[in-house]
């Protein structure tokens, strides 16, 4: 299994890195190595929250949660239904799946 950094919540107002499973783009994905990443309010929310609310209408606890959204890097991977974009090219993006706060993401690059 080939891994990744990934930064998220361990506790209210801590971060911790940890090594994540990489993720695989599919056919229409592009995978980007992640250089720079935004932090919005939401992410400082959790933060201070220490973790997203699971169930929390069923007061549930809180679940650590990777923070950032807003990828900038270089291409690595690109699915085979991707057109017009080449491993090394710079990327950005709002759209990506898993959070990013790691460094590596998922791109849709289409629908």
């Amino acid at each position: 299994m080939a891994t990744m950094k990934s930064v998220r919540t361990a506790g209210v107002g801590k971060v911790e890195v940890v090594d994540v499973e990489r993720p695989a783009p599919g056919p229409a994905d592009v995978l980007v190595r992640v250089r720079a990443c935004g932090i919005c309010g939401t992410d400082v929310t959790f933060l201070h929250m220490g973790g997203v609310p699971s169930r929390a209408h069923l007061g549930g606890e809180l679940i650590p949660v990777a923070l950032g959204h807003e990828p900038a890097g270089e291409i690595v991977e690109v699915g085979a239904e991707v057109s017009g974009l080449a491993v090394g090219t710079g990327s950005w993006s709002t759209r990506r799946t898993p959070p990013p706060a790691s460094s590596a993401a998922v791109v849709r690059t289409a629908g």
